[in-house]
């Protein structure tokens, strides 16, 4: 995911199904926003403050990609809920790109992130759980980088 332009976040997310569950795909984003925003709390510690911007606005187009997934057909209120929660989390990390505090700002963020990301891990596990008590298992790809807070 070396671009991450909102298309290509999406159009791997829409892939992601072909070898991983959804919700282990959307674990796997969460995943890498958090590891960005590690990385760009690095950064500007360091003094490299466009590698901290540049970093911070691929968590951004990450998170926008997850919003521009939401179906509100099928999710109505979880949808809206998670709507409000990308809002959030985007201008959090906008503020952060901004504030001389980043990274406390960072590790807030993450750590918010990764309760949202276990919720994810733990939904994805009942399902590959369900579907293997079922026998209609599938491929669930390899297993995912641990990037815990």
């Amino acid at each position: 995911m070396k671009g991450y332009s909102s298309q290509s976040v999406c159009s791997a997310y829409r892939q992601a199904p072909r070898s991983v569950p959804k919700t282990l795909a959307i674990a796997m984003l969460y995943d890498e926003v958090i590891k960005l925003l590690g990385e760009g709390s690095t950064a500007f510690e360091s003094g490299e403050f466009e590698v901290h911007y540049d970093t911070m606005q691929k968590a951004v187009k990450i998170i926008h990609a997850l919003d521009a997934m939401l179906d509100f057909e099928q999710g109505k209120e979880v949808a809206v809920s998670l709507r409000r929660y990308y809002l959030s989390i985007s201008a959090q990390i906008i503020r952060a790109t901004a504030r001389r505090d980043a990274p406390e700002l960072c590790i807030q963020i993450q750590k918010q992130l990764a309760v949202m990301r276990d919720s994810w891990r733990e939904i994805s596990k009942n399902e590959n759980d369900k579907a293997f008590q079922e026998g209609t298992v599938q491929s669930a790809g390899g297993p995912i980088r641990d990037a815990r807070v």
